[in-house]
């Protein structure tokens, strides 16, 4: 994105967004106001992305959004706020698109994962970049032409749904140890708290895949990477911003610090 954010910072741009070599992924950037650039996440594109389909795209009580298990709880948030149905898959899209092809009656807005793949309209069976972009530069303009950019979305979001903070992550397979021993580990009936917090639900949300909810609304999953031996660990922190949304984001962001190292302890057996 290098030379992408130093042609967009010439050129003034609202938004600088890249796709990957066969076009199925989307990155995007916004200006920060100080001449720099933040890169977006794949969950907060997401938002941006589901902001503006449920504002312009929706046609009725069975209007749909799908996203992935290891996605944000923002989305969902999103729907629930907004009245339209959404539902939670395994990581893939043959799994995003199943279930409005199981039900012809819902209207499919939109598909993502967080790992930058989006699938938009009601025709839409896999992730598609350009698709997607066209959606952005749509979304951004109309943002525009209210006096308004996609951060204060962002900051509009926080503050209606609570700070929604990810720090997503890998580690290296601990050796003599099978991926499932090491879910189990997660999901450890006998240990009723992580990082100081009681876990209040406990599943398997897919055959590969752990799932912690805490009491503080912190959300845990771990999984296997399908291509090399590591695990894979999604983490999730939604605070309040009551004293605002930089507050809410920094509790947020540094109690996923802590939560981190409590399950890496844990899948290391201490």
């Amino acid at each position: 994105l290098d030379r992408l954010l130093a042609e967009a910072t010439r050129s003034h741009a609202d938004l600088a967004i890249a796709l990957d070599p066969d076009a199925d992924r989307l990155a995007a950037a916004v200006p920060t106001g100080s001449d720099d650039w933040r890169v977006l996440t794949g969950d907060e594109l997401g938002a941006v992305l589901c902001a503006d389909r449920l504002a312009h795209h929706r046609t009725g009580p069975q209007d749909l959004v799908a996203s992935t298990f290891v996605s944000s709880q923002l989305v969902p948030a999103m729907c629930a706020a907004a009245g339209a149905q959404h539902v939670e898959t395994a990581t893939g899209f043959k799994w995003l698109c199943r279930p409005a092809l199981e039900d012809p009656a819902l209207h499919q807005l939109m598909l993502y994962e967080e790992a930058l793949g989006y699938g938009i309209g009601p025709t839409a069976r896999d992730k598609d970049g350009v698709a997607a972009a066209r959606c952005l530069v749509a979304a951004v303009a109309g943002l525009r032409s209210e006096g308004r950019t996609v951060l204060q979305l962002l900051d509009e979001l926080s503050l209606r749904h609570g700070a929604h903070v990810t720090l997503n992550g890998s580690l290296p397979r601990p050796p003599g140890l099978d991926a499932e021993e090491l879910l189990a580990r997660l999901l450890d009936p006998t240990r009723p708290t992580l990082a100081g917090v009681a876990v209040v639900e406990r599943d398997r949300p897919a055959a590969d895949t752990a799932r912690l909810r805490l009491a503080d609304r912190t959300r845990v999953l771990l999984r296997p990477s399908g291509t090399e031996p590591k695990l894979k660990y999604y983490l999730e922190a939604v605070e309040p911003a009551v004293d605002g949304v930089d507050a809410a984001r920094h509790r947020a962001g540094s109690r996923l610090d802590e939560v981190r190292n409590a399950v890496l302890a844990r899948i290391q057996g201490t």
